[in-house]
């Protein structure tokens, strides 16, 4: 994982070559139809993998591309810096209906709507949202699991930290609603989706034009809270992935050697703070109003 960009400003990109309009089809293949844009931590894993079990979908090989939201950055983390890398990412797609990608990020980016606005006007929108104190502390948890984040929950989560900044949904999603039609945006609300995973994939289906039929294995949970046993491990994993970003092309074996790894390292997390939920609920309950108001439905479990 690398860099929070959240709320920053950061220098133009690097000009990325691009077809002229109207050209894109016939030089680049096959391109997008829809993008995951977020947010971090609410359920995109899950999703990307029920979309990509679909036969009519083609998602790319990795989640998080995060091409919109570092195009042309030198990091070596974020390794499709380029128009080209990016075009490859979608290089299998045949004869599916729908092909997309999702990054989280995208969200707390602050120039990446304009850019997929400009490389992709057509495309479709998939967000997810959840309780943003729940969201917070998820994201929290999920740093601590990879070995980056050392301090306690009720020391992190305090107001100006990304964490806490990248819950107030509305700022986020605004970018994104000044450039594309409301039509085109699919929102989820990740209470939805625990309740009843397959009716919301049924609705995600029917949003990306395709069978809402296909009935996935949603019995598969990714992307759940937990803590790592020995967090030096984990932290060697992400040290390794600065070193080698091109993980993603290992050999399959070598990839299910490192989920089997990472995951006999995880451990329950400890319970979350009621005292400290309650906080963090008291602090987002506005943005809670603003929200219900924005998507037109009643939030009322993100205040309990």
């Amino acid at each position: 994982m690398g860099p929070d960009y959240a709320g920053a400003t950061l220098p133009d990109a690097e000009a990325v070559p691009r077809p002229a309009t109207g050209s894109r089809g016939a030089v680049n293949g096959r391109l997008p139809t829809f993008i995951g844009i977020g947010a971090v931590k609410c359920c995109t894993t899950s999703i990307h993998r029920y979309l990509g079990e679909h036969p009519q979908i083609f998602v790319s090989r990795i989640k998080e591309t995060n091409f919109f939201a570092y195009e042309g950055q030198r990091d070596r983390l974020f390794c499709v810096r380029s128009w080209d890398a990016y075009r490859r990412m979608f290089a299998g797609a045949t004869i599916e209906a729908a092909i997309g990608e999702f990054s989280p990020r995208y969200m707390n980016h602050p120039r990446a709507a304009a850019r997929i606005a400009e490389a992709l006007p057509d495309v479709k929108l998939v967000v997810s949202l959840r309780s943003p104190a729940d969201r917070a502390y998820s994201a929290w948890a999920g740093r601590v699991c990879s070995g980056i984040e050392l301090r306690p929950a009720e020391v992190a989560l305090t107001a100006g930290n990304p964490y806490i900044e990248e819950g107030l949904y509305g700022d986020r999603l605004r970018p994104y609603l000044e450039r594309f039609p409301r039509d085109r945006i699919k929102i989820v609300v990740f209470e939805d989706f625990a309740a009843d995973p397959a009716r919301t994939m049924a609705e995600l289906y029917e949003f990306l034009s395709v069978d809402r039929g296909f009935v996935p294995d949603t019995s598969v949970r990714l992307g759940q809270i937990s803590y790592p046993r020995y967090s030096r491990i984990n932290l060697a994993w992400q040290t390794l992935r600065r070193l080698q970003p091109h993980w993603f092309e290992a050999p399959a074996p070598v990839v299910r050697w490192h989920h089997a790894l990472l995951q006999r390292n995880r451990v329950d997390a400890p319970p979350y703070d009621p005292a400290l939920r309650a906080r963090l609920l008291d602090f987002y309950a506005r943005e809670v109003g603003r929200m219900e108001e924005l998507l037109a439905r009643d939030l009322s479990m993100w205040r309990r």
